[in-house]
């Protein structure tokens, strides 16, 4: 191993005098373990005599502390539930959320996937199968799961599954944190009414799921309120599903009061 070690300490002094990507290819490819790795960079980054730039270290050992992550925890993104094991099993041991973001990052940028590729037999994502969790436990997964997505975490709220089901048609009997957490990540308030229009195979809206419970009672006005004008409101107020039911008679059969006095007040628009 002493030996394997100088060949790769010897490439890697020779190496970076070219280019840095060929460090890492080499790195890569070594039999060596992540510890004698680190152990080797160290000394050629103490050591003076040997000329090896401070950046390219720095990103040789990025990369090994990646490659150490990913092989660690790959297995968590062989489908949403996993992921959702994950994240239960790390805050149980009280990880830090940006812990469980940086694995999460890692693995996603490691295997080349990104959340909305892993799906369960309904083509449902991650987030749809956070409703099926404690429900004081959402929110905060939620924020989890978006910051690892970064910016494909809108993509990834308003994606449907196989009947076009969004995380938001399936959330109405989440709490108000969850959805606020969800609508948090919209890049603009028109793709908010994009999403509060989005139907399902069956003609159901967004609004359709949410006027079931009086919780979601900010969330809708929120949605509304992005509305490009009221006529628009009106229109989607009394959009019918396949039922032949619109939202407002939906909330009327839940008695939601609160949210029929919201949906009311555009009645005669």
């Amino acid at each position: 191993m002493t030996v394997f070690l100088s060949k790769i300490f010897t490439n890697i002094i020779f190496l970076s005098l070219i280019a840095s990507f060929n460090v890492h290819c080499m790195i890569e490819k070594s039999k060596a373990s992540d510890f004698q790795i680190y152990q080797l960079l160290s000394a050629v980054k103490n050591d003076s005599q040997f000329y090896v730039p401070y950046d390219i270290i720095q990103e040789i050992m990025i990369n090994v502390s990646k490659r150490s992550c990913y092989e660690n925890y790959r297995s968590c993104l062989r489908e949403p539930d996993t992921i959702l094991n994950f994240i239960n099993d790390s805050m149980s041991k009280s990880m830090s959320h940006a812990s469980i973001v940086y694995i999460l990052k890692t693995c996603l940028s490691c295997s080349g996937k990104s959340l909305d590729q892993i799906t369960d037999i309904d083509g449902r994502t991650v987030l749809h199968r956070m409703v099926a969790i404690d429900q004081t436990l959402r929110s905060d997964y939620a924020k989890i799961v978006c910051l690892a997505a970064g910016s494909q975490a809108w993509d990834l709220v308003t994606m449907g599954d196989y009947s076009n089901y969004t995380v938001l048609h399936c959330a109405f009997y989440s709490s108000e944190l969850f959805i606020n957490e969800l609508l948090s990540t919209a890049p603009c308030s028109e793709e908010l009414w994009k999403l509060a229009c989005q139907e399902t195979d069956f003609y159901d809206t967004v609004l359709h799921r949410l006027v079931t419970k009086s919780s979601t009672a900010g969330a809708i006005k929120t949605l509304l309120s992005c509305a490009p004008s009221s006529q628009e409101v009106c229109r989607l107020i009394n959009q019918r599903n396949n039922e032949g039911e619109s939202p407002l008679d939906v909330a009327e059969q839940y008695g939601v009061r609160e949210i029929i006095e919201i949906l009311e007040s555009y009645r005669s628009c």
